[in-house]
């Protein structure tokens, strides 16, 4: 009951956790009767499924802190990537099934899987703003290099109009001659 309640509150599931505590009372309760009759009894496996509801709710816990600071992480990035036009649906499905472990109760994977989507996120922001950057620096390069030398390019653009209808005349009274 204290498990129910606990985990009720924090929003765990609990039901992988029930079983362990149903499975050590039941060998608990079996090796119990054993005793009473003068058996020789083992209680380690009591000890056992007590370790592994230990690991459970630690595991949820630090599972429970790794989807916080990845919900907090994974709305900034949306954010800043807002602009950029950049399909981040891997990092959505890799969202969902961070989510799905926790509502599955597979706890000790999730800070493991927090990191990749973390890292998927960085590689997806760095690639973005170096596209965005390169983008940037070629415009500013393109529009400083017309503007400062508009001149000479229209002077080009000058004598290579000149040119064409000069060889046009040319070409023409060849043929016409």
């Amino acid at each position: 009951k204290d498990s129910e309640y606990i985990y009720s509150k924090l929003s765990f599931n609990i039901k992988r956790i029930n079983d362990s505590i149903k499975l050590a009372e039941q060998i608990f309760d079996s090796q119990s009767k054993i005793e009473l009759r003068g058996g020789k009894v083992d209680y380690s496996s009591v000890a056992g499924y007590c370790t592994d509801i230990e690991e459970i709710r630690v595991s949820a816990y630090e599972a429970k802190d790794s989807m916080y600071s990845l919900e907090i992480s994974y709305n900034s990035f949306k954010d800043k990537i807002k602009g950029y036009n950049v399909n981040i649906s891997e990092v959505d499905v890799m969202m969902e099934d961070v989510r799905q472990e926790i509502i599955n109760e597979r706890y000790e994977d999730v800070p493991e899987d927090s990191l990749s989507v973390e890292i998927k996120m960085a590689d997806i922001e760095s690639t973005s703003t170096a596209t965005s950057l390169f983008y940037s620096t070629v415009t500013s390069g393109v529009r400083s290099f017309i503007i400062d030398n508009y001149i000479k390019i229209l002077i080009f653009i000058s004598v290579l109009i000149l040119l064409f209808f000069a060889y046009k005349l040319r070409i023409k009274r060849y043929i016409v001659l």
